[in-house]
């Protein structure tokens, strides 16, 4: 929700695909570094937090927010996955 919403993320990561998904948003410019539960310092969360106050991190945040209102990800989703039955079923 917060991509789409066009904020910047601070994400503490503690269960199955969280880890994942905090790297992704850390990569494209819109997520601070990854905060592991595990060794969570408050240390970490101040950084996080004034990595996501900058400037160049909230714009790129709210241009890939407008481009994700755009999109329709269930309908999307569908179609990939209707895609590669159609392949699968003609090997």
């Amino acid at each position: 929700m917060s991509l789409r919403s066009g904020v910047p993320q601070v994400i503490v990561a503690f269960f199955t695909d969280q880890p994942f998904w905090a790297h992704a948003m850390h990569k494209i410019g819109v997520g601070a570094k990854p905060i592991s539960y595990y060794t969570l310092k408050e240390e970490d969360v101040l950084e996080g937090v004034k990595y996501c106050e900058s400037e160049e991190v909230r714009k790129k945040a709210q241009e890939i927010g407008a481009r994700v209102k755009g999109e329709d990800g269930g309908k999307e989703a569908a179609r990939l996955m209707e895609k590669f039955l159609e392949s699968y079923g003609k090997k």
